[in-house]
């Protein structure tokens, strides 16, 4: 099985399938290839979903964990967006909740007071830059 990385578009066709024949070309491969899922393209996925589909959270983040279980799916850092993907249906901004999760055990300064305030609820290491 040919190991590749599915781009935002191809994950896109399949989620919406506004192009019933680029969304069936995007079907086979995911089927017929061992699919690396990077956290570039599902941050670019939720904003598409989001900003130009006007999907609601709930449906992206079914469509993201419909993804990633896949049985051929696969990420370097799938620990990583799991814990994203699960932050993003308690509330969190997806983008935001990426970032968080790639800092590690580094404190993320932002000038964001929402976030800070959700975040810390959720004792994250994320405080506001005065």
């Amino acid at each position: 099985m040919e190991k590749i990385v599915a781009d935002t578009n191809v994950l896109v066709r399949i989620l919406v399938q506004d192009d019933p024949a680029q969304a069936k070309k995007a079907e086979r491969l995911m089927e017929s290839s061992e699919v690396v899922i990077l956290d570039s393209v599902l941050l670019e996925v939720e904003w598409v979903l989001r900003g130009v589909y006007r999907q609601p959270r709930e449906e992206i983040a079914r469509a993201f964990w419909a993804i990633l279980k896949q049985r051929n799916v696969s990420s370097d850092r799938m620990r990583m967006l799991v814990e994203v993907v699960r932050a993003y249906e308690d509330g969190f901004d997806f983008a935001d909740a990426l970032h968080h999760a790639a800092a590690g055990s580094l404190e993320m300064k932002t000038f964001d007071r929402k976030f800070v305030n959700r975040a810390k609820k959720e004792g994250w290491r994320v405080s506001l830059l005065k």
